[in-house]
């Protein structure tokens, strides 16, 4: 029986060479371990990245626009397939930090003063949005606030 020869002279080769056997053994196991768990990585990734935008809504694509009026916001909000469009304004301004002699540059973004299914919604580790006609109120960063 050719099958059962060529089986007995494979254990006799691996016998002989059951080091090289184990090193290539350990090699394999240990790509499909990391495949593996790459793989399973990569899903949750994914998973938590599509959770993060369903949750505060995060915009499909940006359009950047420079002193547009109000209007084109109701222009664009009529296309068929869009869902909801937001307007708002967005200025860099350099800051004078105490202690800081480095340049350090700012960024303000306008937000509505109601939080009602907002696009792009920000996720507040602490205090509260905006309670009312809050003229003088502002959301910072909390890793600004930190530095």
């Amino acid at each position: 029986m050719v099958g059962g020869t060529l089986y007995r002279k494979l254990l006799r080769d691996i016998g002989h060479s059951w080091g090289q056997f184990a090193a290539v053994s350990a090699v394999v196991m240990c790509a499909i371990v990391l495949f593996i768990g790459l793989r399973i990585a990569y899903a949750s990734l994914l998973l938590s990245r599509d959770s993060y935008y369903d949750r505060y809504h995060f915009a499909d694509f940006f359009v950047h626009l420079e002193k547009a009026p109000e209007t084109s916001l109701r222009e664009v909000a009529s296309i068929p397939g869009v869902w909801r469009v937001r307007g708002r304004i967005v200025k860099d301004v350099p800051l004078e930090v105490e202690g800081n002699d480095d340049a350090v540059l700012g960024r303000i973004i306008s937000m509505p003063d109601r939080r009602d299914a907002l696009i792009n919604d920000i996720h507040l580790v602490t205090g509260s949005y905006f309670p009312g006609a809050a003229a003088t109120e502002v959301i910072v960063n909390q890793r600004f606030c930190e530095a």
